[in-house]
């Protein structure tokens, strides 16, 4: 019941209602874990224990954050498994900046933090009023995404990564100076890049350097 309202909960929370199902304290590591590598829920943080109990780390981190609506982590799947980005490269015709991004996001997999919110339905957005239309048809059941909260899962899930932030320059900020996010993601490279070839006449034109640390070493 409580997924149909809120797609995650914390440890807290979630021991006491797997104690209210019956399940024991000594069993409770076993079905979460079991819960997990069903899809049931999605869990990556300490040993769920009430004692242990902490904070997240950061705002794209998930220290104590069970997610636990599987349909909302579809959608947030379905926000870098996409078929159709022309949409996406329309918007940002006019405007070189976000339009570099995207196709950096669409060739080389990198997503810069503020191009987070094109990815999953936001609210008050004029990119997604603009794609209202097409909401249904792209698969997404909500209106609205909690960026941090999708992003978040990604990395849970090793589907995303973050490279080392970078310093940038920031007239409206007091210090003059903001770290900037990139955020590795391989799978958000469409199938068929070669229907954005187009888009980048020259590869050295995105000026892009990349150094990635896993915590594993990927499979193959």
């Amino acid at each position: 019941q409580l997924a149909k309202t809120n797609p995650n909960t914390n440890a807290k929370h979630f021991l006491w209602m797997v104690n209210k199902a019956g399940v024991s304290t000594n069993e409770v590591k076993v079905v979460t874990s079991f819960l997990h590598d069903m899809g049931v829920i999605k869990y990556f943080g300490h040993d769920m224990k009430e004692n242990q109990a902490q904070p997240d780390k950061g705002k794209y981190s998930i220290e104590d954050t069970i997610f636990i609506d599987p349909i909302w982590m579809i959608d947030v799947f379905k926000g870098v498994m996409r078929h159709d980005w022309q949409h996406l490269l329309n918007f940002f015709r006019q405007d070189p900046s976000k339009s570099k991004k995207t196709k950096k996001l669409l060739h080389l997999g990198i997503v810069d933090e503020d191009m987070f919110e094109y990815l999953w339905p936001q609210e008050g957005s004029d990119f997604w009023e603009s794609t209202n239309n097409t909401l249904l048809s792209s698969g997404f059941t909500r209106t609205h995404l909690n960026v941090q909260q999708a992003v978040a899962l990604l990395r849970g899930c090793d589907l995303a990564h973050f490279l080392a932030a970078s310093e940038t320059s920031d007239g409206e900020t007091s210090e003059g100076k903001h770290k900037e996010w990139e955020l590795l993601c391989p799978g958000i490279i469409p199938p068929f890049a070669h229907q954005h070839r187009l888009a980048v006449k020259e590869s050295h034109s995105l000026c892009v350097h990349v150094e990635c640390q896993y915590n594993i070493f990927p499979a193959g």
